[in-house]
């Protein structure tokens, strides 16, 4: 299939998921999001996964119901003709955790693992306040994939260390209240300046709208409570 100018897909840089009969739409460029509900989906449904897309010279005219949407995705530059968006990364459901509510253990912690903290923390603080979702997103790709290909894979023993260590830490830095994308964030580097890869997490709930981010191995939430992770639906994985 060519892709031609008048058929449009979501931008690869927009992200999404269904959450309570409505569709989020996260455009990981402006860290902005968008709820897409009622007569909206179908069209949406289209510009998501169809394979043909959006032929905007064959069915929508001016007072086509559609192209209300689709000028409204086009303002945001939310739209793309350059093809279907890629499949996005999925995220097997947390069935377990690796908080500080488990009783985690306290771990032999030595100087290492303060100076890796304050350069994970500063890192991620950078991060977020100059880079975008997308940029942050695709570094943590690029770590996960240097960290997946190592011959060296972490033992059960160690992950658990190293979020202990992390979580027993972390109050000489920051608070994990009401700074989600900060802690997860920080975590994730702090695990890979170990060896450790984990996903990026950023989800999203309905009616009311809410987002939380949280880091992930498999199955298990780390540094997060496993119940609490799943009342939230992923909307990026990296």
């Amino acid at each position: 299939m060519v892709a031609t100018a008048d058929r449009l897909w979501l931008a690869a840089h927009v992200c999404w998921c269904v959450c309570d009969e409505q569709v989020i739409l996260l455009d990981t460029r402006t860290n902005q999001y968008l709820a897409v509900t009622g007569g909206d989906l179908e069209t949406l449904h289209q510009l998501v996964g169809g394979l043909s897309g959006v032929d905007v010279a064959a069915n929508l005219t001016r007072t086509h119901p559609a192209q209300r949407l689709v000028n409204r995705l086009r303002q945001r530059k939310m739209l793309s003709s350059a093809g279907p968006p890629a499949v996005a990364q999925r995220l097997e459901p947390a069935t377990s955790s690796l908080d500080s509510l488990d009783t985690l253990p306290r771990p032999p912690i030595g100087l290492c693992h303060v100076v890796r903290l304050a350069m994970a923390a500063a890192a991620a603080a950078l991060a977020l306040r100059l880079g975008s979702l997308q940029t942050i997103a695709r570094h943590v790709e690029r770590s996960g994939l240097r960290l997946g290909a190592s011959r060296k894979q972490p033992s059960p023993h160690a992950i658990v260390q190293a979020v202990a260590a992390y979580e027993w830490l972390r109050p000489l830095l920051f608070s994990s209240h009401e700074k989600c994308l900060l802690d997860s964030l920080t975590l994730v580097y702090f695990l890979a300046s170990q060896g450790i890869a984990a996903n990026w997490v950023i989800g999203v709930k309905a009616a009311p709208f809410g987002a939380h981010a949280w880091a992930q191995r498999a199955g298990v939430a780390l540094g997060d409570q496993h119940m609490r992770v799943r009342r939230y639906t992923p909307i990026l994985v990296a």
